[in-house]
């Protein structure tokens, strides 16, 4: 089924590409770090290919089920770009806005799915889907709301689109420690594919590192197209370093660690009078709602560039924040502007 899928949805200077001997020069990205002038002509490198081998022992499913690239965003934009023109992309949840225009301005269609849709609710996804939506993106959990797709929820709504439609899962954000089940779903639907960015979470802050599983004859296509980026060797040692069975518990340790904080923070702002509302989400991080956003906002962006605040039309009201708890210094800086007088002396009458 999945070759049937590709056949049907791959654009037609795609299919007829990979029937030659490879891609032109030209279509290759080329060498992602300076200091890769010297392996320039490699096509896939020793690494890449260690790589793959790794991630199948630590996540599951075979090597060549393994496509590897930047930025989950980045692999979205590709795998898009594989399909004809007239096919449609449905995000199943909240977005950036910009994200959104970014796909947009590339000519991508693009259906986003109410914000009030249930993470289970395959049915009322389904309303919004349409015959020439090529992919559904689901993100489990979601990194706005936290509100995380289960695999039951998953494995329907692959079987009601088997025949039309991929569903893709962005995992960048789950538990590194519960991967087995989705392995396990991914085995017995052919037409899902499953995204991990690895960054913080995994021990590679800052290190632009991302994969795609999906079934053979897409990562057929995807490296026939864009072979992967050579990597500088610093990521290619962290890399393999990385993805261990060890790490990987290591990583389960720390996100633990970073939820026992999360609740620690929702129990001590739970009683003060300027938060009307603090959630914790295994994303993880905090929604957190107060009655002087522009204050709170102000506190953030002296320790953080990325805008917080989160639109009244995604969670209903307007005030609310999205707190990484990763973000030690800005959970620190938000605290302590809760239990300052000042903070307090606001909502007196």
């Amino acid at each position: 089924m999945s070759e049937t899928l590709r056949n049907h949805w791959l654009r037609t200077a795609w299919q007829a590409l990979l029937e030659q001997d490879g891609p032109p020069a030209s279509l290759h990205d080329g060498p992602h770090w300076e200091e890769d002038f010297d392996a320039l002509h490699q096509p896939v490198s020793d690494w890449a290919v260690a790589l793959r081998s790794r991630l199948a022992s630590v996540l599951g499913g075979d090597p060549r089920q393994y496509w590897l690239g930047q930025r989950a965003s980045r692999l979205r934009q590709q795998l898009m770009e594989l399909m004809h023109p007239e096919a449609r992309l449905l995000l199943a949840q909240p977005e950036a806005p910009f994200h959104i225009q970014r796909l947009q301005g590339l000519g991508i269609p693009v259906d986003v799915a109410p914000p009030s849709l249930q993470a289970a609710d395959v049915d009322q996804l389904l309303e919004h889907w349409q015959g020439k939506t090529a992919v559904v993106w689901l993100q489990s959990p979601s990194p706005l709301t936290g509100h995380a797709w289960t695999v039951e929820a998953v494995s329907a709504l692959c079987e009601h689109l088997r025949a039309f439609s991929l569903v893709v899962v962005d995992l960048s954000l789950e538990d590194p420690g519960n991967q087995g089940r989705w392995q396990a779903c991914m085995d017995r639907q052919d037409n899902l594919m499953l995204l991990r960015e690895f960054d913080s979470g995994w021990g590679l802050p800052g290190l632009q590192l991302a994969a795609l599983q999906a079934p053979e004859a897409w990562i057929a296509a995807l490296q026939g197209i864009w072979p992967e980026q050579q990597a500088s060797r610093a990521l290619q040692r962290a890399a393999l370093d990385v993805f261990t069975h060890e790490n990987l518990r290591s990583a389960a340790s720390s996100r633990q660690a970073l939820m026992q904080r999360g609740r620690a923070l929702c129990e001590r702002w739970a009683g003060n009078p300027r938060v009307l509302q603090v959630r914790l989400h295994q994303a993880p991080f905090l929604l957190l709602q107060v009655a002087q956003p522009v204050a709170l906002q102000s506190v953030i962006q002296r320790c953080s560039n990325e805008n917080l605040a989160l639109p009244a039309d995604w969670l209903g009201e307007a005030g609310w924040f999205r707190l990484p708890l990763a973000n030690e210094r800005l959970c620190q800086a938000v605290d302590d502007w809760l239990q300052s007088s000042e903070a307090r002396e606001t909502v007196l009458p």
